[in-house]
């Protein structure tokens, strides 16, 4: 939603990196905006040339342990190490105007796979998707391996993920829209699981003009 970018730029920041279990250096390099970049590997961000995403909300973006970068993704399309188009990167269901249009989660004990989570914006019946990445593919550029499984529909733009209580999986979340549920699916060593919990609530949200305060 464009006339919402002004007020929410520092939840679209802090989303950037909705994964607080992993080690620092996983997060230290941002890209968002139009070729925009950041680099906290001294501690203090550092403008980071190269980026290629053109948008106005979410990105994802993940480093490896070290802090190198592996890939990054507005939601639409996948970008490798190199700036380059990660082989079948391109047509994901996210979209450039939704509030966390893309969440990189990896796959619990697995050296190679993530999930990349997109949701819609304005509530559009693509709703949530998740396609996967296998870093090993295409001499190590990675590639994308299965794009826009469906998921949900619809759902909110808000997306987050958070550490599960047993400190190795995660638990990936949104907020469904033309109702009062959140719905969480846990992401394993095992994959995803096929049936969300469904938690409700007492807030309705059937506004699509509200997605970016009342959503996640």
């Amino acid at each position: 939603m464009k006339g919402k970018i002004l007020p929410y730029l520092f939840i679209v920041f802090i989303s950037l990196h909705a994964i607080p279990a992993l080690s620092q250096k996983e997060t230290w390099n941002w890209y968002f905006g139009n070729n925009a970049g950041l680099s906290f590997s001294s501690g203090t961000p550092v403008p980071l040339p190269g980026g290629m995403t053109h948008t106005l909300e979410g990105t994802s973006v993940m480093s490896d342990a070290n802090g190198a970068l592996l890939f990054y993704t507005d939601g639409i399309t996948v970008w490798n190490r190199n700036h380059a188009v990660m082989l079948n990167g391109g047509g994901l269901l996210g979209d450039m105007s939704s509030t966390q249009s893309a969440l990189i989660i990896p796959k619990p004990l697995n050296d190679s796979l993530y999930f990349i989570f997109t949701v819609a914006a304005f509530a559009h019946p693509q709703g949530m998707c998740y396609s996967v990445v296998n870093l090993k593919a295409d001499g190590g550029l990675g590639a994308v391996i299965t794009k826009n499984v469906a998921m949900v529909t619809p759902v909110c733009e808000g997306l987050t993920a958070v550490k599960n209580c047993n400190g190795q999986d995660y638990w990936v979340v949104t907020r469904q829209f033309n109702g009062t549920e959140f719905y969480s699916w846990k992401v394993s060593s095992s994959g995803i699981s096929n049936i969300p919990v469904r938690s409700a609530t007492t807030n309705y949200i059937g506004n699509p003009f509200l997605l970016g305060t009342d959503a996640i």
